[in-house]
Parts: C-alpha cells; sequence; structure tokens
C-alpha cells in the first residue's frame, strides 16, 4: 500500500475514534444525566400490604408504572397482595419510573386429608401432619363408637392453605355425651376459650384475683375440675390473675 494512502487510512481511523470518544463523553455527561434528571421527584408510596389493583392505581396516581415481578409463598400477606417493591418504599425516583411489585401466593398449600372414620386423636395427629389445626369441635349423637369423627367444615380432597382450620363434628354415642374437662390452669384466657372449644365445652364465669407471682390475664382456678366427666357444652368457671 502506498504511504500516502496508509496516512490517509490513519487519519480517517483517528477521526472516527475521536468522534467516538466525544460522542461517548456528551452522552455520559449530558444527554444520560438530562434523561435520569428529567421529569418531578417522586417517594415511593408504602403500597406493601395492599391487593395488587390498588397498588397499581396508587402508583399510577403518583406518574409512576407498576410492574408485577415475582410470585412468592407468604404466611404474613394474604394472595394477591404485595410483599415487597423495588425501589423500597420511600425512595426518591423520577416519574416514570418502573416500580417493581413482588405478589403475595398466599401460603404453602395442602391437600386436606379425608378424616371421617377416624378417631378423634388420629385426626388430631393427622393435622398436625399436615399443618393443619382443629377448630371447633361438636359432639353429636350418633352409631358410631364414640370420638369418631363424623363429618369435618372443610371436605376432604380440597386444596387449603397451611394453617388453615376445620371443625368437626364427634360422635358422642348413642347415649348422653359427656366428656373429660381438659386442665387449662396457667392458660390465658385466649388459649383457655380455645382448648375448652376443641373439647366441646364453653367458657363459664370470669372470676378475678390480685397475684404479684403471675401474669395477668392467667387462669389459676376452674370449675369444673380437670378430668371431670361433665356434658357436651358445659360452662367451665374459672379464675384469672387480674
Amino acid at each position: 500500500m502506498p504511504k500516502s494512502m496508509r496516512s490517509r487510512t490513519a487519519a480517517k481511523l483517528y477521526i472516527a475514534l475521536a468522534g467516538l470518544f466525544i460522542a461517548g463523553f456528551l452522552l455520559d455527561h449530558f444527554i444520560l444525566p438530562w434523561i435520569i434528571h428529567s421529569g418531578d421527584e417522586i417517594p415511593v408510596p408504602n403500597v406493601i400490604g395492599k391487593p395488587m389493583p390498588e397498588a397499581v392505581r396508587i402508583l399510577e396516581a403518583r406518574e409512576l408504572v407498576a410492574r408485577k415481578s415475582a410470585v412468592q409463598p407468604s404466611y404474613k400477606y394474604p394472595q394477591g397482595t404485595v410483599i415487597m417493591t423495588n425501589p423500597p418504599p420511600g425512595s426518591v425516583v423520577r416519574e416514570g419510573r418502573n416500580i417493581y411489585l413482588t405478589i403475595s401466593g398466599g401460603g404453602p398449600q395442602v391437600v386436606m386429608p379425608n378424616l371421617r372414620g377416624h378417631s378423634l386423636r388420629d385426626a388430631r395427629i393427622t393435622l398436625e401432619h399436615y399443618d393443619l389445626r382443629i377448630g371447633k369441635i361438636t359432639y353429636d349423637p350418633s352409631s358410631q363408637p364414640e370420638e369418631t369423627i363424623i363429618s369435618q367444615s372443610i371436605p376432604p380432597g380440597k386444596t387449603v392453605a397451611k394453617g388453615s382450620v376445620v371443625d368437626l363434628s364427634v360422635s358422642g354415642g348413642e347415649g348422653s355425651i359427656q366428656v373429660s374437662v381438659p386442665y387449662i390452669i396457667g392458660l390465658s384466657l385466649k388459649e383457655a376459650q380455645t382448648r375448652l372449644m376443641e373439647n366441646g365445652l364453653r367458657l363459664g364465669k370470669i372470676a378475678y384475683r390480685s397475684s404479684t407471682d403471675l401474669l395477668p390475664n392467667t387462669i389459676i382456678s376452674q370449675m369444673p375440675r380437670a378430668g371431670d366427666m361433665v356434658d357436651v357444652n358445659t360452662p367451665i368457671d374459672v379464675t384469672l390473675v387480674h
């Protein structure tokens, strides 16, 4: 290649490189900052815990763009609600910015087992295995053996979230229905109500007594006593720490 041609080629290359350098400098120092800093500054509103449609409306009212990014299991937030945003709430962004929403898919789910025909004891074990809970227990006359499950509030085979509560109808036999009073001393009032309900009983009269040794709202006595056999739905009177 002649020397003059090589010189022209080198000059063109230098000019092209210089042009790229200038373009990069302008882009980095002027154009991008102008794009980034154009528009009003907006703090990202807190939409965590809100249903997605409501979160979208709130963000759009602030001139922000809601984008669904992922669905994750969550015990804390109901299905379909926002559990996280990116950028997080309180971040200052420009109008038109995309706000990515992570949505709750609810708690992990299980298939409700068939409890009918099983003993109450076996039903408790089964529900614990599936991470489900017993709710209200009703004792009903039945030709089936006592303490056998007659029916359940959530039908077998239904998909439910872990932690769901299922009410049970339990056979009390063909004669009078009696149950053993559970021991509830030392429990809180709420815990005692749950324990009594699970055993087909209910809370009766409430008395109060002062104590410096026990926490307030702790049960310190009960009547009838634990282990007594009583009719279903008998009220159990308690004394609480004032």
